[in-house]
C-alpha cells in the first residue's frame, strides 16, 4: 500500500480504492522497510515527513523501472520519450530523497514493494498499443496521486527540508502529468 501513493508515486491506489490518507497511515504503521533510527518522540513528531521520504523513494524506484519498461516495450515514440524523461527525472528526485532521508535518519527500502513488482510484471506482459495505453493510464493515475501526495507534504509536513523536496518535485510531476495526458490523446 505504501508504494501506491508515492509512485509517485502510486498508480495502483486507484485500483485498490485506498485513499492517500489510508496509504500514509499504512506506511507510518510500519513494515520491514520502515524502521527509523530516531528517538521515539521524534518519530511521533514527523511521521508525515518520514512517510513522505519512504513512499517518495518507493515511487522513484517504481518510476525508474516503469520508465525503463516504456523505453524497451513502447511502440509509440511518445511513450518511449516519456519513459526516458520520467526515468531521468525520478533518478534525480530519488537521489535527493536519499540525501535528505540520510540527514533525517530515515531508513529507506532497498527494493520495490511486492505490489509494485506485480504491477510492473503485469504491464510487461502487454505489447504494442495495448502496452502503450496501459502504461500511459498507469502513469496518469500515478502522477495524479503523486500531485496530491506532494501537496499533502507541503501543507502538513514538519521538516523544512522535506517540504522543500515536495515543493521542487511538484512542478516536475505536474509537467509529467500534462505530458502523459497529452500522449493519451496521441498514442
Amino acid at each position: 500500500m505504501r508504494f501506491l501513493v508515492a509512485a509517485g508515486l502510486s498508480g495502483a491506489l486507484a485500483l485498490t480504492g485506498a485513499t492517500v490518507a489510508e496509504a500514509t497511515t499504512a506506511s507510518v504503521a510500519g513494515g520491514p522497510a520502515s524502521a527509523v533510527t530516531q528517538p521515539q518522540a521524534d518519530v511521533l513528531g514527523n511521521r508525515m515527513d518520514q512517510a513522505f521520504l519512504r513512499m517518495g523513494h518507493e515511487g522513484s524506484l517504481f518510476q525508474i523501472a516503469a520508465g525503463r519498461l516504456a523505453v524497451r516495450k513502447g511502440r509509440c515514440s511518445t511513450v518511449r520519450r516519456l519513459g526516458v524523461e520520467i526515468e531521468r527525472d525520478f533518478r534525480k528526485m530519488g537521489r535527493e530523497v536519499r540525501m535528505v532521508a540520510e540527514r533525517e535518519r530515515v531508513l529507506l527500502p532497498r527494493v520495490l514493494p511486492r505490489e509494485a513488482r506485480v504491477v510492473l510484471r503485469s504491464l510487461a506482459k502487454k505489447s504494442g498499443i495495448t502496452f502503450d495505453r496501459a502504461w500511459l493510464r498507469l502513469q496518469a493515475i500515478a502522477h495524479q496521486h503523486a500531485v496530491t501526495f506532494l501537496r499533502m507534504e507541503i501543507r502538513s509536513g514538519k521538516s523544512a527540508e522535506v517540504k522543500h523536496l515536495a515543493r521542487i518535485g511538484l512542478p516536475k510531476v505536474r509537467y509529467h502529468l500534462k505530458q502523459v495526458r497529452r500522449a493519451l490523446r496521441v498514442c
